[in-house]
């Protein structure tokens, strides 16, 4: 009966994601929408064989993809660490927790210009703004489940003898890992979209937002819709791929 209900779920989403693809390519094909503005599924993926497409995405890409991978790598360890520690007091908890709830509530891409004053214009801006806008998810999230611990749990290992490193490594540590991930995939998705647009914002020489940019400017709507659905694609792969790290990790706590 599981078997059954997971493959019904499977083959939903298949039909889903087919019929998002088929309602792209007729919008584009029976001209609901400007051509100018928009290119089918078809159009999009057929670009991708011509050569000069290919290797401009290829060139972009890969100092987009260093800058969202050092951002979040960034953004997931440090914002794990913070949120792991600031979670389990209770008194650091009370004085932190309203702060971090309103950085993460606010308006990050306002603050992109004082990144360029600091760090100044290059990849380096782009990581520590991706940072910047990546770390508040992980800290909410990890403090959200730190602060749901089993205290009992706590006290009974502290009675029986245990040190503080192996209550965080055997108790608070895997309780916090389906909150933590959660914050992770959003962090992911927060550091792509804002290293993209603060690439589209200042226009630099070379990086997928820039790409973006410059073929939205030129109406070269085929290959602009590919690189999004490649950078799309992407960004579900990583998402997946978080998923399955989070259940073989619950599976080794269970």
């Amino acid at each position: 009966m599981r078997s059954r209900r997971n493959l019904a779920v499977i083959l939903t989403r298949i039909a889903a994601v087919l019929l998002f693809f088929l309602a792209w390519q007729l919008v584009a094909d029976y001209k609901i929408i400007d051509p100018r503005f928009i290119a089918g599924p078809v159009q999009a993926v057929a670009s991708l064989f011509q050569t000069s497409v290919r290797a401009q995405i290829m060139q972009n890409a890969l100092p987009t993809l260093y800058e969202i991978g050092m951002a979040f790598a960034i953004s997931g360890i440090a914002g794990i660490g913070i949120g792991l520690t600031i979670g389990a007091g209770r008194e650091l908890r009370t004085v932190f927790e309203p702060l971090f709830l309103a950085i993460f509530a606010s308006p990050k891409i306002a603050l992109l210009p004082l990144f360029i004053l600091w760090f100044g214009y290059g990849a380096n801006s782009f990581i520590y703004f991706g940072v910047f806008t990546g770390i508040f998810p992980v800290i909410v999230n990890t403090m959200a489940g730190a602060k749901n611990v089993n205290i009992a749990h706590v006290q009974l290992a502290k009675s029986m003898g245990a040190k503080p490193w192996h209550i965080y490594t055997k108790i608070i540590f895997p309780s916090i890992i389906p909150s933590a991930f959660v914050g992770l995939r959003l962090s992911l998705l927060t550091v792509a979209v804002t290293v993209a647009l603060a690439e589209m914002y200042l226009g630099t020489p070379i990086g997928l937002g820039e790409l973006i940019y410059y073929w939205t400017n030129i109406f070269l709507t085929p290959p602009l819709y590919a690189v999004i659905l490649l950078f799309s694609l992407v960004l579900i792969g990583a998402n997946l791929g978080m998923l399955a790290v989070e259940k073989r990790l619950n599976f080794f706590r269970d």
